[in-house]
């Protein structure tokens, strides 16, 4: 939901947002510390109990107007962090800069009167009832974006499941086509980023030579901004209608189990015989095939399937993508191909004479490998 808030709560909004970067940047710089000087540890737990202190320290006393909750999930968020750089291999928490830290959490007091919602020590703020929230708010989010404030809120609540039918379907996620399915329907790439590519190089062009801190440089940054975050909105758009379909459609959505990150990777330079130099790796061709990768929104798509699957009670499963597209789909022949190119649309069968197309072949073994029980470990009924 978007925010309409006046000057004086414009202002507030700001100030608690600065507040949790503040406490964020303090809370990491003190954990390198403690573990710098000391080689110890502190917990979240710990660190929250030192807020109290934090609190009465002259000259901090600002930070007494956001909500203690708030502030704690400042604590928890850094703690996430830690979590996921210690036990996924993820970068190590580095110091959140004006510009990426857009939002707090509020965990309790925030309640819906028609048009408003009341924040604790806000009060009513405006704002666009787009949808009406008919359960009790667990907690919402404040995030700042481009073109102003936004809330998420998360309540309790039940979905309906829908009506069980008897339909299957594999799908095939592409770069010419988003996905194909087994049904040999395609729904076309409407590649976001691509086609504003261009606009974004121009902006990024008048940032560069403007000035630090001016107001044009100010204005231009704005401008990049909403243009960034429209090309967000039209591709999530886009996917919440294709995956919604899929869902309303089919029983059973099968698709591959892409490992996003290891297919945008860059390749590595490997030095020529001579020693002096190093081999062409085609790293300019890799580069604008990840790009596009990235901008299909592969990783986003299936997880809007897997959390429509558990509402709506459907079937997602993920299966191996080896094979998919030298495979043969024909029933009983079982041929394969020794290589397939990403150049080559359709090949022939030279066993059973049979003509594929690269995606549809490929969409139909992926439900086949279903059906044959050949799932991966990220399966959800």
């Amino acid at each position: 939901y978007k925010l309409k808030p006046n000057k004086t709560q414009l202002i507030d909004l700001n100030k608690w947002l600065g507040t949790c970067r503040f406490l964020y940047n303090i809370a990491l710089e003190y954990r390198i510390k403690l573990y710098e000087i000391w080689n110890k540890t502190i917990s979240k737990f710990d660190l929250i109990k030192e807020l109290v202190d934090v609190k009465k320290v002259e000259g901090f006393e600002w930070i007494k107007e956001v909500p203690s909750q708030t502030l704690q999930a400042v604590i928890e968020r850094l703690d996430n962090s830690y979590q996921r750089f210690f036990k996924l291999g993820s970068g190590f928490p580095e110091f959140a800069k004006k510009s990426k830290f857009k939002s707090f959490l509020i965990k309790q007091g925030v309640e819906i009167y028609g048009n408003c919602v009341r924040l604790p020590k806000i009060g009513l703020i405006k704002f666009f009832n787009s949808r009406p929230i008919e359960s009790k708010i667990k907690t919402a989010t404040i995030r700042k974006e481009a073109d102003g404030w936004y809330i998420s809120l998360v309540f309790e609540g039940e979905t309906k499941e829908l009506e069980p039918i008897e339909k299957e379907i594999g799908v095939d996620v592409g770069l010419k086509h988003f996905l194909v399915t087994s049904d040999n329907e395609k729904i076309e790439n409407p590649r976001t980023y691509r086609k504003q590519e261009k606009k974004l190089a121009k902006y990024q062009r008048k940032i560069a030579r403007t000035k630090k801190g001016s107001n044009n440089r100010k204005k231009l940054v704005t401008k990049l901004s909403r243009l960034h975050q429209k090309i967000k909105n039209v591709r999530n758009d886009f996917l919440n209608k294709v995956s919604s379909k899929l869902i309303n459609e089919n029983q059973v959505i099968v698709v591959e189990d892409l490992q996003i990150k290891n297919l945008v990777k860059k390749p590595k330079s490997q030095p020529n015989e001579s020693g002096t130099g190093f081999k062409p790796n085609k790293a300019k061709a890799k580069a604008g095939l990840n790009k596009s990768i990235l901008d299909a929104g592969w990783g986003t798509f299936c997880n809007m399937l897997n959390y429509k699957s558990k509402w709506y009670g459907r079937t997602f499963v993920k299966v191996s993508p080896q094979y998919t597209s030298t495979d043969c789909s024909t029933n009983k022949c079982g041929f394969r191909l020794e290589e397939l190119t990403l150049k080559i649309r359709e090949w022939q069968c030279p066993k059973c004479l049979v003509t594929h197309d690269r995606d549809v072949n490929a969409s139909i073994n992926i439900l086949k490998k279903w059906s044959s029980g050949g799932t991966s470990e990220a399966k959800h009924k």
